[in-house]
């Protein structure tokens, strides 16, 4: 029997493996990058409004949510790529399945994040400008964070950027 790096090892390697799989599907996906920045202006916004800390977790569990769905759903359309590289209806199904859990879990992320801000989301320009009156280096650090996790989500995986190239 060959030896797999997936099924031996200790207990500690397979977080070197699920980090490999993160960073992977991180540089790969462009939807998982998408989520990292709406997930990340969802976090600004709850620390911008002081929710509390029952809202806080709520918003934490929704973003874990999406981003996990995120990844099973990249791990099925690579199983599925595999088993039935050529054409296939029933993979498509497969696939299909797996975006629109995905795309349940988002909608259903966004609703409840726009009720965890009770209605405020009008008001958060003007408390923006107010607070950014008084800690202009906390908001040059938050707008700088931002403009950084927005440039990786929209910037082409390098898989694309090699067909581009013509490789």
């Amino acid at each position: 029997m060959a030896h797999d790096r997936h099924t031996a090892g200790s207990f500690w390697a397979s977080f070197g493996y699920a980090a490999h799989g993160l960073w992977w599907a991180y540089r790969h996906e462009r939807n998982l990058r998408v989520h990292t920045v709406l997930g990340a202006l969802a976090v600004a916004l709850g620390l911008l409004e002081g929710l509390g800390s029952t809202k806080f977790l709520v918003l934490a569990v929704l973003i874990i949510l999406v981003v996990a769905l995120e990844l099973v759903n990249t791990a099925i359309e690579a199983l599925t790529d595999l088993a039935h590289p050529g054409f296939s209806p029933l993979a498509g199904v497969a696939k299909d399945l797996a975006a629109a859990a995905v795309l349940f879990g988002a909608a259903g992320a966004l609703g409840l994040g726009v009720w965890l801000l009770g209605g405020r989301l009008p008001e958060i320009p003007g408390r923006v400008a107010v607070w950014a009156a008084h800690t202009p280096a906390d908001l040059a650090l938050l707008l700088a964070g931002l403009v950084l996790v927005a440039t990786a989500a929209v910037w082409p995986s390098p898989a694309r950027r090699e067909e581009a190239d013509g490789h």
